[in-house]
């Protein structure tokens, strides 16, 4: 089995002090002076740092200790110390910017106060999670839930977001807590576009009767690989080839001019691939190793009669 040890890099502490960063700016800058409450700890505190003047960062982090005490006593730490230490800092630069030097407020139109706020906390959280750490909070609430109560994680986050926006609403009012509903899309949609790409890479299926000959034109052509799905059509209940190729969105215009050039009569299905990892996309262990793993990887044997390549994506 392949071992996996969480280790924290150079590369890593700079990608978390980047997102810990710029996730803050978007908080003290945006978020917070026009009372658009962020998720989780930082949003109850946000309504009590306006109401009490009690620091945001010195009550997130009273709160997660209580949360990783918690989770220490029940299913142990393991390998949290990413996140205890994104914590710390995530608190301290909050109470930096919010209590001690008063960072100026740089939008005073809500509606944009959430849009800029929302694409920024988006990006910050996104280089966290590339670092292999989260922001504690809900998370570790999510985890143990899971775990001892059978509730989806989903469900978890749903619930905390709407108890956040509850008392968001009854403490500033209704309005906004809807635009504090258009952030949370906003940084939803932010971090699934950098963690997970905008969809540059195409995932196509081929059915056809010339399999073998499509299959060397795209290597020699586009120099992609291709693999060979078994299939059975279930009108004529015959065995049939079907080629899995992964391309980047430009390519699929000469690829489908490849494969009408062999088979006119060919069916071919091309969705969104979100992400593609592997020879001649993103690289496997670079990405893997960014979020702190360190991997050893078994020998593997290939075995014959699987396809033309291992891999739908190599070269």
């Amino acid at each position: 089995m392949s071992k996996i040890r969480n280790t924290i890099t150079s590369q890593t502490v700079v990608y978390l002090l980047a997102g810990l960063a710029v996730a803050t700016f978007s908080q003290a800058c945006f978020l917070i002076p026009n009372k658009i409450v962020p998720s989780g700890l930082v949003g109850l505190g946000t309504v009590l740092y306006h109401q009490t003047g009690f620091p945001i960062g010195l009550f997130t982090i009273a709160g997660n200790v209580l949360l990783i005490s918690l989770q220490a006593r029940l299913i142990g730490l393991g390998s949290s110390g990413k996140t205890i230490l994104a914590i710390i800092v995530q608190g301290a630069f909050l109470d930096l910017c919010t209590s001690f030097y008063k960072v100026p407020r740089l939008a005073e139109d809500p509606m944009l106060a959430a849009i800029y706020g929302g694409v920024l906390t988006g990006i910050g959280i996104s280089f966290i999670f590339r670092a292999g750490a989260t922001l504690g909070g809900t998370d570790i609430l999510a985890q143990l839930l899971q775990k001892f109560r059978h509730v989806p994680v989903g469900t978890t986050f749903l619930w905390s977001d709407i108890l956040v926006l509850g008392v968001a609403a009854m403490v500033y009012g209704p309005n906004l807590a809807l635009y504090a509903m258009i952030k949370a899309f906003i940084v939803s949609q932010t971090v699934d576009n950098f963690m997970e790409g905008s969809s540059v890479y195409r995932q196509v299926l081929i059915i056809s009767k010339e399999g073998e000959t499509i299959a060397w034109g795209i290597i020699e052509e586009l120099h992609r690989g291709v693999t060979y799905l078994t299939g059975r059509g279930a009108y004529t209940n015959k065995g049939v080839d079907v080629l899995l190729v992964a391309v980047r969105r430009r390519e699929v215009p000469m690829l489908e001019e490849l494969v009408y050039k062999i088979d006119t009569h060919a069916f071919v299905i091309v969705t969104d691939a979100r992400r593609v990892l592997g020879k001649g996309f993103e690289d496997l262990e670079q990405v893997v190793e960014l979020a702190g793993g360190n991997i050893q990887p078994e020998p593997t044997v290939a075995s014959p009669g699987t396809g033309v390549s291992p891999t739908p994506g190599s070269a």
